[in-house]
């Protein structure tokens, strides 16, 4: 006959309450590391979108293929994209029209100090459309069809005043 023995006993006793509870905790707290780490990578990929949207354009781009690019961006709901593609659209006019140097380039913050005071142009009007634009570029929220419609509104109104 096979009997226990007292050693044998205390032995399985500790790890069937010790040591099994404990693998378990420390296998769920790695799957809890490991699930921290994918969300903050995530994240930083998600913010990023607006970023890599906005290098993607070609610095020597012609309005007629930039508005090509909003067109194909409207018909494939690309909302993000059609936003950046629409203050990018603003920077040319900018640049071309207003006389802002290097307007392609520079940050939507320096465009807006640029712009302050000038009676050609709303200001009001720039500060919504840098607000729906830096909401595109920067921010982890969704954009909906209708800052699209706002955001060509209101650049049609900035361009044509």
């Amino acid at each position: 006959m096979n009997q226990n023995s007292p050693s044998q006993f205390l032995v399985t006793t500790i790890f069937n309450y010790i040591y099994i509870p404990i693998g378990i905790f420390g296998l769920l707290l790695v799957a809890l590391m490991f699930l921290i780490v994918y969300r903050f990578f995530d994240k930083k990929t998600e913010n990023n979108k607006g970023k890599e949207i906005e290098e993607s354009i070609n610095p020597k781009i012609t309005i007629l293929k930039l508005e090509k690019l909003i067109r194909k961006s409207i018909l494939q709901n690309q909302n993000q994209h059609t936003i950046i593609y629409y203050f990018y659209r603003f920077r040319m006019y900018c640049q071309e029209v207003l006389k802002i140097r290097n307007a392609r380039i520079i940050n939507s913050e320096k465009i807006l100090k640029l712009l302050r005071g000038n009676p050609n142009i709303s200001f009001q009007e720039v500060q919504r459309l840098s607000d729906l634009y830096v909401l595109a570029r920067y921010k982890n929220e969704e954009i909906r069809k209708e800052d699209c419609t706002k955001m060509k509104f209101l650049l049609e109104r900035i361009i044509d005043h």
